[in-house]
């Protein structure tokens, strides 16, 4: 009386599942139907169709929970309706259920997604209710793990696409405070020379210790084998060569007077800031400067070794 009745509520809650039945052989297709109708704990409402063109079209028209697929039809032999079915409708669970009593069919078909092979004639009512129970559950837990894994994957992009932004960034910060640290560094040297220059001004009032001193720390600061130091006039016009190191008097007497208004050391005076050159002689802001000052400077034979050293002079003393 009690298990009647436990039945009873079972069928009562039970889900109605809508099976598409592909099978072509009538007397087959009906005994299927009314012993699905008949199944115990589980309730179906069972469309028959008889060849695959026709499964086809009703899956698109009306969707099925799970698809009870003959695999001899008149237009589909073998697992051929098995992948036009999967194809079409991947989401929707197939469950076998044929005549062919063969294992490597059996395997080709779960091979190809069949949830089950169920063999016509061998089963009872009951095995093909659960295992189309068991295929729409296996299905949905199969794309439920499918919907995780791509959701998994696009979070992970988007994680991946942050941190390459942040690393982005990290590395942009990186850079600028590099470029701060070595303004920073230059600047300390500067001081030093200066502090340096000062001290020994401090210590000493010949003038022209004083102009010696201030070469020497010039050359010890900026590390040149060459360097001159010049005075500009009130005027702002002529720079005159106050002491010089690592260059002939040849070079010295070419250099002796440049003006500000003709040469780098002039902007570097004018515009109170470093003037850096690779190579002074082809510099293309010297470009305007008078051929008188350029041969001044660098004689007329401007490839000449003491016209270059003068170059680096002229430059050594701008820093």
């Amino acid at each position: 009386m009690e298990e009647r009745q436990r039945e009873g509520n079972s069928q009562s809650i039970a889900k109605t599942y809508d099976v598409l039945f592909v099978e072509d052989d009538p007397d087959q297709g009906r005994v299927i139907e009314t012993a699905l109708s008949k199944a115990r704990y589980q309730q179906f409402n069972v469309s028959r169709v008889g060849c695959l063109a026709n499964a086809l079209s009703h899956l698109r028209a009306q969707p099925a929970d799970v698809v009870l697929l003959d695999l001899s039809l008149p237009d589909a032999q073998g697992l051929e309706a098995l992948h036009s079915v999967q194809a079409s409708h991947p989401h929707v669970p197939v469950v076998v259920l044929s005549a062919v009593n063969d294992e490597s069919t059996h395997v080709e078909a779960i091979h190809a997604g069949s949830q089950d092979f169920l063999i016509n004639g061998q089963t009872s009512v009951d095995v093909i209710a659960r295992s189309l129970c068991y295929a729409i559950e296996r299905k949905r837990t199969e794309m439920a793990l499918v919907e995780d894994k791509e959701e998994l994957e696009r979070r992970v992009a988007e994680r991946t696409l942050h941190l390459e932004t942040v690393t982005q960034q990290l590395g942009d910060e990186i850079q600028r405070r590099s470029q701060v640290e070595t303004v920073l560094r230059e600047r300390n040297k500067s001081l030093q020379i200066i502090n340096l220059i000062a001290d020994k001004l401090n210590g000493s009032l010949d003038l022209n210790q004083l102009v010696h001193q201030a070469v020497d720390s010039m050359v010890q600061f900026i590390r040149s084998p060459s360097v001159a130091l010049y005075t500009v006039d009130n005027a702002m016009e002529v720079l005159t060569l106050v002491h010089s190191r690592g260059f002939d008097d040849e070079t010295n007497a070419k250099a002796a007077t440049l003006s500000v208004a003709g040469s780098l050391t002039g902007v570097a005076v004018i515009e109170k800031r470093v003037i850096a050159s690779d190579d002074i002689e082809t510099d293309v802001r010297i470009d305007d400067y008078s051929e008188g000052i350029r041969s001044a400077v660098y004689g007329r034979e401007s490839a000449s070794s003491s016209g270059k050293r003068a170059t680096r002079a002229v430059l050594s003393a701008t820093n």
